[in-house]
């Protein structure tokens, strides 16, 4: 019986070490700053957009490439944004897991979440992790042209990035004593810590 009690004992006391832990991080993590470092991939088709600005930049044989693809019908999009966190409490920040949902014109239009562990170290230190997602941005903007389709494309990688008609949104999400906590609302990402806001 008495071992039984000291069992308990020691079982109680490290269930409470690790939640006032996970609590710490947690209150840490609520503090720290997201933005989009870069983007790593930018495919609008089997066209790479990272190094064009707008449609007059292709090449003849690249823009009836996106022509053709157009006139199909579909043009998928794929893209990875290279997230960045800043931590700027005294303490490690951690997060368990995040929910985002990329955005065209205001409308959530495709979402996931990942799920590796996120953490980031006290005063001032930078973590980075990556969101990837594919999309048909021709289903999404349908109404658009060709070339204001690839325009609007290119200008999510701009020092104009938070004018974008494609944004990026994110949820951070905890856990403590083995129930998850989301933060309370969505930041909309932008390119600079300052940019990126709470939208919800």
């Amino acid at each position: 019986m008495v071992r039984i009690k000291i069992l308990m004992t020691l079982f109680l006391a490290g269930f409470m070490l690790n939640s006032c832990q996970t609590i710490r991080e947690l209150k840490a993590f609520a503090k720290s700053e997201f933005r989009i470092k870069e983007i790593n991939t930018l495919n609008l088709g089997e066209i790479d957009l990272l190094r064009i600005n707008s449609f007059s930049d292709l090449n003849l044989s690249d823009a009836a490439k996106l022509g053709l693809a157009f006139k199909s019908g579909a043009l998928p999009l794929n893209i990875t944004f290279n997230i960045e966190v800043r931590n700027p409490n005294d303490q490690l920040a951690a997060m368990e897991k995040l929910d985002w949902i990329l955005e065209v014109d205001q409308t959530d239009f495709v979402n996931g979440t990942t799920n590796e562990r996120v953490e980031v170290p006290a005063n001032g230190g930078l973590a980075n992790f990556p969101i990837s997602t594919s999309f048909d941005v021709r289903k999404a903007l349908n109404k658009e042209s060709i070339n204001s389709l690839v325009n609007l494309v290119a200008a999510i990688k701009g020092d104009n990035m938070e004018q974008s008609r494609i944004r990026l949104k994110v949820k951070p999400r905890f856990k403590i004593a083995g129930i998850t906590m989301a933060y309370p609302g969505f930041i909309k990402l932008g390119k600079t810590f300052e940019s990126s806001k709470e939208v919800e």
